[in-house]
């Protein structure tokens, strides 16, 4: 989707003029004034918030300060919610038990962001369709819940909008093979095997057991390039997770989403279906937030997340990333 040039400069001047105002306010604990969001290329911000509400407070004051439904009519739609164990709030694992445990301030959480208009998703990992659906013994021999447990605990415990499913599956492998997976920090040849033959029946459970038995949405993160036929089983698909360097400049990146690319198909479909996630940014830099939005405009992502940090905090915060990010999203 292409966006007219002379507006999105004007826009961007009342943007530089604004979010300076707007920063010095929420710093002084004011509220900004409202403002409409131009209509057409984003859908809004989604926020991997992978911290805890209990200990970073502040973090989530900050984007339900940015939801639609509050004071500010920000442009914040979802938030990504994890607990301490890559799932729901939960002891820690041991070889034969991991139990959850009902965390109450993930759950005044939720309220919190229901009430500013954002929803929620809870992080649940699939090893790219290798991590089994049920109760296991998991590759480094503690016990797991398995993906489904997952699941219905963050329905019934914290009711969550939809499940955010990450280590989600690559090119080739919807009516492919799945390959094995190397779990994360696993010494090296530690290697998983795949549950289901193929990616359209392993994801096509999982969002069946999200859909048919909570009527929850679904957020796939392959990260990359992907299929096109997990569109069937996601509402959004997160297709790209990269840094602000390899975003901008890398040839292969930019080939993606060119004619021929393995992401070329994306434009076949609504802007709101996808999500680009840009981490790297150089610390406060608003320019580069600026860059991340006009390229993502033209390669079709409806929802973006831009950072200078890990996912483990907000960007800079009151500097410019933070709040150039909110007011880029809600005014393109």
């Amino acid at each position: 989707m292409q966006c007219d040039s002379s507006a999105v400069g004007a826009v961007r001047n009342w943007i530089r003029n604004t979010v300076v105002m707007a920063t010095a306010l929420l710093v002084l604990g004011a509220v900004a004034a409202p403002h409409s969001a131009r209509a057409g290329s984003f859908t809004g911000v989604a926020v991997p918030a992978y911290f805890s509400p209990a200990t970073s407070a502040t973090d989530w004051s900050n984007i339900t300060a940015w939801g639609p439904s509050s004071a500010n009519h920000g442009p914040v739609k979802i938030a990504v919610m994890v607990g301490g164990y890559n799932g729901p709030p939960s002891n820690a694992p041991t070889a034969t038990t991991c139990t959850y445990v009902t965390d109450t301030s993930y759950v005044n959480q939720v309220t919190a962001c229901h009430t500013a208009g954002i929803q929620v998703y809870g992080y649940v990992h699939c090893m790219a369709g290798c991590r089994p659906y049920n109760a296991n013994t998991a590759w480094n021999g503690l016990h797991d819940n398995g993906v489904y447990a997952d699941i219905d605990n963050w329905f019934n415990v914290y009711h969550v909008d939809g499940i955010f499913l990450d280590e989600g599956p690559g090119v080739g492998t919807w009516s492919g093979s799945l390959p094995a997976f190397h779990p994360w920090g696993s010494p090296a040849g530690t290697m998983v095997n795949p549950v289901a033959s193929n990616g359209q029946t392993y994801y096509g459970n999982v969002y069946n057991r999200i859909w048919l038995n909570h009527h929850g949405a679904v957020i796939l993160n392959p990260g990359g390039p992907t299929d096109e036929g997990y569109v069937n089983v996601a509402n959004i698909i997160c297709v790209m997770e990269n840094t602000y360097s390899n975003y901008m400049t890398n040839s292969w990146v930019n080939g993606l989403f060119q004619p021929g690319g393995a992401l070329r198909w994306v434009y076949n479909y609504p802007v709101s279906r996808f999500w680009h996630i840009v981490n790297g940014l150089d610390a406060g830099n608003a320019i580069e937030v600026d860059n991340c939005a006009n390229l993502a405009i033209t390669r079709h992502a409806g929802y973006i997340y831009c950072t200078d940090h890990s996912y483990g905090t907000l960007p800079t915060y009151p500097a410019s990333v933070w709040g150039e990010n909110i007011w880029d999203a809600g005014h393109y």
